[in-house]
């Protein structure tokens, strides 16, 4: 069981053209990546969600001294061992796995090609680039929800967290938290597919110079979230010089886009925090080994922090939730730190060469998504569940909807960030997925949650609703994204709500969906007030 908490824890300036240019010298396009949708069903942490009118009133709270210990053993297979790192520049014996630790034991390798190499991305497929195209029918509009991307990590190389490695961070090309030259890039770049998409289909034309109404593209108020919004929109829309909505002064968060829990009473707290301990303890014990495998690639006993006594290894026993009214869900622990250097790691190991990226250690795939894991558990805790979800995305949930059923738009683009496509997600109860050809495997860097709408010549309206986001293989090099060479396309699905023949929701059943978690809001309010 979780420890519970209830005290608070606690000028854009961008060269688009530069960056352009910079975009359209990148290398060309190399083969398609996509998805298979059968890999979707992994995960268990949506199965729990309650039908409408059975949000169940708990009141028992979570007790500290029935927090998950660190102790219980972790089950086979799921997490990789962090002994299995391997430094660059040695050699690894037959059937035998470097430890980390006894680095200096190994003798190097004096030839190039003996030496340990980076897994590829072995859950890549390729389909077909038609994969956001639907014969028979025709595009209609389209709503994107999409995450910033990438940015400069949330800690400064010399704060908190930041000190936890002997080591130097990667030399950021923007201040803390803000979308990187890379990031600008890679933006334009998507905007440049999605017009392409949207140009083959017919939904715009060619340079296309929309009238007022048409497009509206709306940002929470964070200068990561705006920039990339505006580097999506050059890309979108070259011919046009189109706005950048957004409600709240710089730097702060719009309450759209905002987490906070804007109903709150003490049954609601102790049901929430029942729903999280449920899905989510079994989880946190399971990160035992990632933990490990994280302090290894940081050298974290290497660390000044370490050496002072500040930290200590990362522990599963430890996990505090804190739910209070009018603000975000907040967890203590290690997890939190975890989670921090998890994000760091993943965000430089976009930016530079991943063996650099580890701190000159070779890390397979999996074990990158082991790193990543822990902040998708993370993620989880804070709003996957449909208690908390359901709380905190009511005000986004109703934008959404509205600009689905808004008659006179055709695009609509509104950027946030990863726990809003999660809150989404899990008010919508979308089906366990985890995402192939991708280290993040829920809600990656750059990624869109597209909802596009298709008539068929009777007239009827049915819509389809994908995650596209780009490879690792396509943020590293910073590919140029065209028809033949697309991102990666996964299409999602939802409990108990099918699709027709086609892989189309008809629009009544995918409206009767929003409109459920909607209410759902009303209804966690009458029965935990």
């Amino acid at each position: 069981m979780f420890k519970t908490g209830n005290a608070g824890k606690k000028t854009l300036s961008i060269v688009i053209a530069a960056l352009l240019c910079c975009c359209v010298a990148c290398s060309a396009a190399k083969g398609t990546k996509g998805m298979d949708a059968d890999a979707a069903n992994q995960q268990n942490q949506t199965g729990q969600t309650n039908q409408q009118g059975q949000l169940n009133q708990q009141d028992q709270s979570s007790q500290p001294d029935q927090t998950t210990q660190a102790g219980q053993t972790t089950q086979a297979g799921q997490t990789t061992q962090a002994s299995q790192i391997t430094q660059a520049g040695q050699t690894t014996q037959p059937d035998q796995t470097t430890q980390a630790e006894q680095s200096d034991q190994t003798t190097p390798s004096d030839q190039p090609d003996q030496v340990s190499q980076p897994q590829a991305d072995t859950d890549t497929v390729y389909v077909s680039p038609d994969a956001l195209t639907h014969d028979g029918y025709t595009l209609d509009r389209v709503v994107v929800l999409s995450r910033h991307n990438i940015r400069s990590p949330l800690i400064g190389k010399n704060q908190g967290a930041g000190k936890l490695t002997p080591h130097e961070w990667f030399a950021w090309t923007s201040p803390t938290s803000q979308l990187s030259v890379r990031g600008g890039v890679l933006e334009t770049c998507m905007g440049q597919y999605f017009r392409i998409w949207l140009e083959r289909e017919g939904l715009f034309p060619e340079n296309y110079r929309p009238e007022e109404g048409e497009v509206r593209i709306y940002a929470n108020s964070r200068q990561r979230t705006i920039a990339t919004a505006r580097f999506f929109s050059a890309g979108l829309l070259p011919a046009f010089n189109s706005e950048v909505e957004y409600h709240e002064q710089f730097d702060e968060t719009d309450p759209v886009f905002s987490n906070r829990l804007t109903f709150f009473s003490e049954t609601y707290q102790q049901a929430a925090l029942q729903q999280i301990d449920e899905m989510y303890s079994d989880e946190i014990t399971r990160l035992e080994d990632n933990y490990r495998l994280l302090e290894d690639v940081l050298d974290i006993r290497d660390s000044e922090a370490w050496k002072e006594g500040a930290v200590g290894e990362f522990r599963t026993d430890d996990t505090t939730v804190i739910l209070e009214a009018g603000k975000d869900p907040a967890v203590e622990g290690s997890i939190k730190t975890a989670s921090v250097l998890s994000d760091a790691l993943m965000l430089q190991y976009y930016e530079e060469d991943p063996v650099e990226a580890a701190f000159g250690k070779i890390l397979s795939t999996e074990q990158w998504c082991d790193i990543a894991g822990i902040k998708d558990v993370y993620h989880g805790i804070l709003l996957f569940t449909p208690l908390v979800a359901r709380n905190a995305a009511n005000p986004l949930l109703k934008e959404i909807l509205g600009e689905m059923t808004c008659d006179e738009r055709k695009f609509t683009f509104l950027c946030g960030h990863d726990l809003n496509l999660c809150s989404v997600l899990a008010s919508l109860e979308v089906e366990p997925y985890e995402l192939p050809s991708g280290i993040e495997k829920r809600t990656p860097i750059g990624g869109k949650l597209v909802f596009s709408r298709w008539c068929n010549e009777s007239g009827e309206a049915f819509w389809d609703v994908d995650l596209v986001y780009q490879t690792p293989e396509q943020l590293r090099e910073a590919d140029i994204l065209t028809w033949d060479h697309s991102p990666a396309i996964y299409d999602l699905s939802f409990r108990e709500i099918g699709q027709n023949a086609d892989g189309l929701y008809p629009e009544k059943v995918l409206f009767d969906r929003f409109e459920f978690a909607i209410s759902a809001y009303d209804s966690i309010v009458e029965t935990y007030r």
